[in-house]
C-alpha cells in the first residue's frame, strides 16, 4: 500500500471534489487535511482549501439553522473535519508562507489562494470561498449533469445573494 502513494494523493484529491460536488464541506475539508499532509504539490492551495471548506460548512450551517428547510447534503458515514475561526485564521496566515517557485513562477492557482487568503487576513469576506475553488477546478462540468447538485448550488448562491445586503448594512 505504501508504493503508490502518488495513487492514494489523486484518490484523496478527487474524494474531496466529489463532496465539494455534494455540498458536504466538511467532509471535503478532512481530505483537504489528509492531503496537507501527504501532498507535495502546491501546498498553498490545499491548504486554502481546506480553510475555504470549513468556511463554507460554518456559514451553510449559519444559513440552516436561520432557516427550517432540511438540508439536502448528504453526510451518512461521510468523514467529517472541524476547525475554530481561530484556526482557520492560522490556516489563512500560513498560506502564503506555502507558496512554491516553478522557474520563478508560482501556478496561477496558488496565486488565487494565496490572494483570497490575504484578502481574509484583512477582514474581506469570502463568500462563497469553496464553490470558488470549485470553479477553478472545473467541477462545474461534474455538477451540471445532476439536476439535484445543480439545485444545491443554486440554493446555495441564492442564499448568500439574500444574505448579502444585511452584510452591508453592518
Amino acid at each position: 500500500m505504501s508504493e503508490w502513494k502518488e495513487l492514494h494523493i489523486i484518490c484523496y484529491w478527487e474524494l474531496m471534489y466529489s463532496y465539494c460536488c455534494c455540498g458536504n464541506w466538511r467532509a471535503a475539508a478532512y481530505y483537504a487535511d489528509i492531503l496537507c499532509d501527504k501532498s507535495r504539490w502546491s501546498r498553498a492551495t490545499v491548504l486554502y482549501q481546506k480553510a475555504a471548506f470549513l468556511l463554507m460548512a460554518k456559514r451553510s450551517e449559519m444559513v440552516e439553522s436561520g432557516s427550517q428547510q432540511q438540508s439536502p447534503v448528504i453526510t451518512d458515514g461521510a468523514p467529517s473535519f472541524d476547525a475554530s475561526d481561530d484556526e482557520i485564521r492560522e490556516m489563512m496566515k500560513k498560506v502564503p508562507l506555502l507558496e512554491q517557485k516553478i522557474a520563478g513562477y508560482s501556478l496561477p492557482i496558488e496565486k488565487l489562494s494565496i490572494n483570497k487568503a490575504e484578502r481574509y487576513l484583512r477582514g474581506e469576506p469570502l463568500p462563497l470561498c469553496g464553490l470558488e475553488m470549485v470553479f477553478a477546478w472545473n467541477k462545474f462540468e461534474v455538477i451540471q449533469k445532476s439536476l439535484p447538485l445543480a439545485k444545491l448550488h443554486l440554493a446555495t448562491v441564492w442564499e448568500y445573494a439574500a444574505m448579502a445586503p444585511a452584510a452591508e448594512k453592518k
